[in-house]
């Protein structure tokens, strides 16, 4: 059964040429005449394996491009391909996959998805569907995601995660909820579907059920900047919820400790000292400033008097000399 790729992020080996195939690189040299559908296109993909940044990308879209005008029965040549790949325990669509994902990060998807679109209409299977959908939301066209994940019926929970972050972004949040639910409920593992879960519940103004989520998320991933973020900002909705708060500020303080402040970290650690009304804590924000960002970034400047007014609040002048030094010094 073919399925959307899921290895993406785990210990799975990358393929990195053309000596990694061992099985395909035989097959090949005893086809260097071959002009068949599919020795074109494992010939073409190999060669684009060899390339990087523009050059992977023409030649991906020209093999197969190519494979597509040349195959009179493209899902029976595809297969072939993929019995060839099978004796080096590499699936087609992952050899694929591996190649747009790595070209996706130089190139323009908008130069890619026109192909993988493709070659989806004409060899229908669910892996190069599911590529195709993750082309165009690369590409920024998330109604074209939406409607290649439409195509989809297999119950897969990347595909309803991948439908829910487009529907995010087109605004559809209550869409993307529903989405994101049942991508979490088909793979309780899938960190990037809650989180985007979370995300979205966030956006919409469910902020109870969005802390609940993002402690779900919390108690899966372990520590997590990221996650530890989205709770601080779920946490600041709901100023009055004085638990929440202390503990978004004890996860997202923790998180960061080892580290400088940069701009929006130091602006969301602040807040949440305000909230909890503690000058202990707002001093540990002042002494881990980043002082080599923070004066250069325009959100933080337009803050800072506010900043400062909520630090003299307090009533210790201490606090706000601190806060004053640590710009000057920024500011030198």
């Amino acid at each position: 059964m073919w399925q959307p790729k899921t290895n993406q992020g785990s210990d799975a080996p990358r393929i990195r040429s053309i000596e990694d195939l061992p099985h395909l690189s035989r097959w090949l040299a005893t086809r260097e005449a071959d002009q068949d559908p599919c020795a074109l296109l494992l010939r073409s993909l190999t060669s684009a394996l060899a390339k990087a940044n523009t050059e992977r990308a023409d030649t991906l879209v020209s093999g197969i491009q190519l494979f597509l005008d040349s195959a009179s029965n493209p899902l029976q040549d595809f297969l072939q391909a993929d019995e060839i790949l099978a004796a080096d325990n590499y699936p087609l669509a992952n050899f694929l996959s591996d190649l747009f994902e790595t070209t996706v990060k130089s190139v323009s998807a908008n130069k890619l998805f026109p192909i993988g679109k493709n070659l989806a209409d004409v060899v229908p299977l669910t892996a190069l569907r599911f590529l195709s959908a993750w082309l165009a939301f690369q590409a920024g066209k998330y109604s074209d995601c939406l409607d290649e994940c439409e195509q989809i019926t297999e119950p897969y929970a990347s595909v309803y995660s991948l439908a829910g972050q487009a529907s995010l972004e087109t605004g559809d949040v209550f869409d993307a909820i529903d989405a994101l639910k049942i991508a979490v409920s088909l793979d309780e593992q899938d960190a990037l579907a809650r989180f985007q879960l979370v995300k979205a519940l966030y956006v919409s103004g469910a902020q109870h059920e969005a802390w609940t989520a993002a402690d779900e998320l919390a108690q899966l991933t372990g520590a997590n900047l990221e996650v530890d973020t989205m709770r601080a900002f779920i946490a600041l909705a709901s100023p009055r919820e004085l638990e929440r708060v202390t503990e978004a500020w004890q996860a997202l303080s923790t998180s960061c400790q080892d580290q400088p402040l940069h701009p929006t970290l130091a602006l969301l650690l602040f807040e949440l000292s305000f909230a909890m009304n503690d000058p202990t804590a707002t001093e540990q924000v002042i002494r881990g400033l980043d002082r080599q960002t923070v004066m250069n970034d325009r959100d933080f400047r337009a803050n800072l008097p506010n900043l400062l007014k909520k630090i003299g609040s307090f009533g210790k002048p201490e606090l706000s000399v601190l806060m004053i030094d640590q710009i000057l010094d920024a500011a030198s």
